[in-house]
């Protein structure tokens, strides 16, 4: 059990950080980015769902609450929006009896990812160790409450088979994957902020009339910028 969980979020963990890298060569197209964000997340919850742990016909069990939340607070709405739909859609279309838990438990995972992307954005909820910690605890304390709604059976399988593997695996799972998200979408913010000064000082220096020359440290010219040719001849 606990084997099939670390298989299914390392694989989770890995498509994630390869959509943080890939999202870090889309610039200037902010809605763009979210749909293929949105579009990814999601397609990392289908190949979670083809490879779950499975209590019985219909009775599977995957990363995908760890993918849509994280989806959701470092997104926000478009991008947990979009994935959390594919998700629920590729949930609904496998059926079985856990279908109305799972597909729940879709739109409970994005509306607490949600529900801290808006306090993170008021600067109330700081995004570190513990604060993601606290929040992987409530989303699947959040999500076992939703287990409930399984049949007397089926939901003591999920008891005894599934609880704490789920729990062991997924909450560290949480902080792990949030602090990789997190370090990815501070060093688009630092290169959007650098692209910005470099933007701001290339527009101060042209504005500037007189003569300007800019030298490494070995004396070597990298930019002369001259408002008039001529002044580069002058004694």
């Amino acid at each position: 059990m606990f084997v099939d969980l670390v298989e299914n979020l390392a694989m989770l963990v890995t498509l994630c950080w390869l959509h943080g890298t890939i999202m870090r060569y889309v610039k200037g197209h902010e809605l763009f980015g979210k749909i293929c964000a949105g579009f990814l997340y999601g397609v990392v919850c289908i190949v979670g769902m083809m490879n779950p742990l499975v209590l019985g016909n219909g009775l599977i069990f995957d990363g995908r609450s760890v993918v849509l939340s994280m989806s959701a607070l470092f997104g926000g709405p478009w991008v947990g929006a979009i994935a959390g739909a594919i998700a629920g859609l590729y949930r609904f279309w496998i059926g079985g009896v856990g279908v109305v838990p799972g597909v729940l438990s879709v739109l409970m995972t994005v509306l607490m990812g949600l529900f801290f992307h808006y306090f993170h954005q008021h600067r109330r909820v700081p995004i570190n160790a513990i604060s993601l910690l606290i929040f992987g605890g409530m989303v699947q304390a959040l999500q076992i409450l939703i287990f409930t709604l399984l049949p007397r059976e089926q939901f003591a399988l999920f008891l005894d088979h599934a609880l704490w593997p789920m729990l062991v695996v997924l909450l560290p799972s949480t902080l792990v994957l949030g602090l990789l998200l997190r370090d990815v979408h501070q060093q688009k913010i630092d290169r959007d902020s650098l692209h910005e000064s470099e933007a701001y000082l290339r527009a101060i220096t042209d504005a500037v009339p007189d003569l300007a020359v800019v030298l490494d440290e070995d004396g070597r010219y990298i930019r002369i910028k001259a408002p008039d040719n001529e002044l580069l001849f002058a004694d």
